[in-house]
């Protein structure tokens, strides 16, 4: 699964980050912390996973708002405590930082471990059965309209006989009659044969879906670049705001540790 690789991936870039702290490298630093960069955007559709686990399945819509809610307070407890984690390991090794990033590469190790217990395959589980439950109730419908049309025709064949035998009774009874009253007979007899035939029920039909739109059909829609550039900018100036932050306190005098404080209550 994505969440998997990308957790191993960044676990990588952090062991880079861990070897750039330790020769002293900044390229190499900017290397591991580009390496890192996607597994904050996978964070990020962990909500949305845990509304799908809920969305279907015969649970209520409180269930699904309260596995969104338990997944965001994770989220806000992990942003306290992955920062004071940082913050005691910054010189727990030879080298500044190098200890930090070893804290990291543990936490995504973490991560990938969990991301692969999950039962994703529960997903396509439940909507396999939400597809089976609606085209048996779609066979249920289906059954109950052959039903009543072959008790419409049986109704229509009954009126039919009914009918033949009144006109064959009236042409009996009077010899030869007139053609006037061949005509009344007649349209007599499809009158009760239209008021014996029963309403004729219409067909169920599945429920159509809308036509499935191209990648780039969907990559230039307003309802994919409003939301795509409007997160971009949010993440760019979040991003701007925590490096610039601990940097200009350390301008002014602060400490590390007063500055991690920042981020903690920015994050």
């Amino acid at each position: 699964p994505v969440f998997v690789s990308m957790a191993l991936i960044s676990a990588g870039g952090a062991a880079i980050t861990v070897a750039a702290a330790e020769r002293r490298l900044y390229g190499l630093l900017l290397l591991g912390a580009f390496l890192q960069g996607p597994s904050f955007a996978i964070g990020s559709n962990y909500r949305f996973v845990a509304a799908e686990f809920f969305s279907s399945g015969g649970f209520s819509a409180a269930a699904r708002t309260r596995a969104i809610s338990l997944t965001v307070g994770c989220a806000m407890f992990a942003a306290v405590v992955g920062p004071e984690s940082v913050r005691h390991a910054r010189d727990s090794l030879k080298h500044p930082y190098t200890g930090s990033y070893v804290i990291v590469v543990g936490l995504y190790c973490l991560q990938a471990l969990l991301a692969a217990l999950v039962d994703y395959g529960f997903l396509e589980r439940q909507q396999r059965a939400a597809a089976a439950k609606a085209k048996a109730q779609h066979d249920a419908e289906l059954a109950e309209h052959a039903q009543q049309l072959a008790l419409h025709e049986a109704k229509l064949a009954e009126a039919a006989e009914l009918a033949i035998k009144q006109a064959a009774e009236a042409n009996g009874g009077a010899g030869n009659a007139s053609n006037g009253a061949q005509d009344e007979t007649s349209s007599g007899s499809a009158t009760l044969a239209s008021q014996s035939t029963p309403q004729l029920m219409v067909a169920p039909s599945m429920p159509s879906r809308p036509p499935l739109r191209s990648v780039r059909q969907v990559l230039l829609s307003p309802e994919f670049l409003v939301p795509t550039i409007s997160a971009a900018i949010c993440f760019v100036t979040m991003a701007a705001v925590m490096s610039v932050s601990p940097v200009a306190m350390k301008l002014d005098g602060h400490s590390y540790d007063q500055s991690t404080y920042a981020i903690d209550g920015h994050v």
